[in-house]
This record gives structure tokens, sequence and C-alpha cells, in this order.
């Protein structure tokens, strides 16, 4: 008995100190974790939109600080599926031997906004990559890789590889790294696509159809019909990879495309007044057919189901001499 009143009963002062001291305990813990998911964290990108604008817009997130930075151990590879004949691969960072690296920026962001970066990158997966900027700084950060099967190399097209070098320039990588980038060999048409192209029916031939009934062709069970150099081509829905072409004309916004203008300003929706061949180069207009290549293919045989009347009618007007753009 006297062992037991030896005991410390409990009072209400000594259970309320206990209670503050757990939640003072749980309080650390949290301010630990946020401290964790607050802090920064590095992205790299690797091209060939190097602006932090861009992606904060793209992404939702607060770019705090960009440097310039190489990848040791990775490689640059045009491997992250695109669009058979237009657009056939786009870039992608693989690991490489030792003296592979990829050049680019690192852009720093709140680690909780890394979850918003992934949503964007969907088609990717997020890996840990040391980075050695060129202010001499070694950073822990992160890139994205196309995931395996969605990766296929290829060569990539004149408008991107374009693109990508200017990008890299205008971000001050390394002179060296951008001098072997632009040996990288482009797309070309096979000669089996340059019959095909040959092969095409004149438009005196084809049978006439209108903006406004090409805009109605849109949706028609599985299919959809899209205009390219004024040919209209029956394609099924499911190899349509962009989806504001259907119903549409489309060589006014593949010219965009290839200058790097915005391709939603002042957007014709594919009406006249339509560029002339005399005011577009020899490799602007390879990719506008390019383009046409990409839908006789998606297409299959017979898919070519007429000619855009309104470009017929610019077209015959530039053969007289009555039209300049």
């Amino acid at each position: 008995l006297a062992e037991e009143t030896k005991r410390t009963i409990p009072t209400p002062q000594l259970l309320l100190k206990e209670q503050i001291d757990e939640l003072t305990s749980q309080v650390e813990e949290l301010e630990k974790r946020i401290q964790k998911l607050t802090e920064g964290a590095w992205t790299f990108t690797f091209g060939p939109d190097f602006d932090p604008s861009a992606l904060e817009r793209k992404a939702g997130v607060k770019v705090h600080e960009k440097v310039r930075v190489a990848a040791k151990g990775w490689r640059l590879a045009f491997s992250s599926k695109g669009i058979p004949m237009v657009e056939p691969a786009f870039a992608n960072a693989e690991r490489g031997s030792d003296s592979d690296e990829i050049h680019g920026l690192a852009f720093k962001v709140n680690r909780d906004e890394l979850r918003l970066l992934d949503a964007v990158e969907a088609s990717s997966n997020r890996v840990k990559v040391e980075l050695e900027a060129y202010d001499g700084r070694e950073l822990e950060g992160f890139l994205y890789t196309a995931k395996p099967h969605l990766v296929d190399e290829a060569p990539p097209s004149a408008r991107y590889l374009k693109a990508f070098l200017k990008a890299a320039r205008e971000a001050d990588l390394s002179a060296e790294y951008v001098e072997k980038l632009v040996g990288t060999a482009v797309y070309k048409p096979t000669v089996a696509v340059l019959d095909a192209r040959k092969k095409l029916p004149k438009m005196e031939d084809l049978e006439e159809i209108s903006c406004e009934e090409l805009e109605d062709m849109a949706d028609e069970d599985q299919f959809t019909h899209v205009s390219c150099l004024g040919y209209i081509v029956r394609v099924p829905k499911s190899k349509i990879f962009v989806g504001s072409h259907r119903g549409r004309d489309i060589t006014t916004r593949a010219l965009k495309q290839w200058r790097g203008q915005p391709l939603e300003e002042a957007d014709e929706l594919g009406q006249p007044p339509y560029p002339s061949l005399a005011s577009t180069t020899t490799e602007e207009m390879q990719y506008v057919k390019n383009w046409l290549d990409h839908y006789l293919w998606a297409g299959g045989s017979d898919a070519v189901v007429g000619f855009l009347s309104e470009f017929r009618r610019q077209r015959e007007m530039e053969a007289m001499g009555l039209f300049k753009r």
C-alpha cells in the first residue's frame, strides 16, 4: 500500500501538459513537411521551348530561377513519337554513355508544384538527374523522358530542328553543343511518297466542294474531311492528330506553323485568301505538302474526294496574274 501511494497521481495540469507536448510535436512535424514541399525543385528542359513564362502558363507553376545546365550521362534523341510524314519525332532525353550530355535550362519551382508538371507531362516519366550548372553549381533535379511505348527514334522535321536550334542559340547554350545539333539529319519524303504526289488527280477533274460544304463534312460517322492545298481528303477520325483540322483547309495554318507564327492568332479558319505560290519558299511549300502526304496516308486508297472551290478560284486567278498575297 505504501508503494502504491508513491505513484504520481495524474492531475488536470499534468494531463494538459502532455497534450500540449503532443500537439507541439505534431506541429513541428507538419512544419517540416511544409518546408520540404515548398523548398525549391529543379526541373530540366532541353528544348525547344526555354521560355519560363510559357511553362508558367502551361503548367500553372511559378518559376523562381533559371540557369543553364548540362545533364551528364544523358543523350538527346529525337525519339518521342510524333505525326507521320510531318513531325515524325520530337526531342527526348535518353540514358547514354558517360561521355554523353544534354544541355538546356533548369527552372526552379516549388516542390509541391511537381504534380502540376507531372499532369502536363503525362506521356513521360519523371526521373531524378544530376545537373552541372554553367555557373559551377551542382544541382539535383528532374527531367521528363518519354514512356517506352511512345518511343521510336526518327529524323525530326526541318521545321522542328530549325525551331530547336533557334531556341538553343537564344538560350545561349554551349556553342559546341549547338554545332553538333546543326548536323542532325531531318525527315525527307521517300520515293514512294513523292510518287503518290505525282499521282494526285488534277483539280479540274475533281468535284468542287465549298468551304461551307467542307465544314458540314467535319463529322460523318467514323470519318472526317480535311483540305490541304485544296485537296479534300476523307480521313478516319481515329487517325486525326489535330482536332482543329476537321472540316477546314489547313494550308495557311501549316505555313504559319513553319514560320513559327501563333496558330490561333487571327485564325482564318480555312477561309480564303490562301497563300500564293509566289509568296512561299521551296522549304515552306515542302512542309505544307508533308501535311498533304500525311492525310493521303491516313485516308488510304481513294481518299481524295474533291477540291476546294475557293482554292481553285484563287489558283485560276493567280495563273492569270490577277491575285497576289
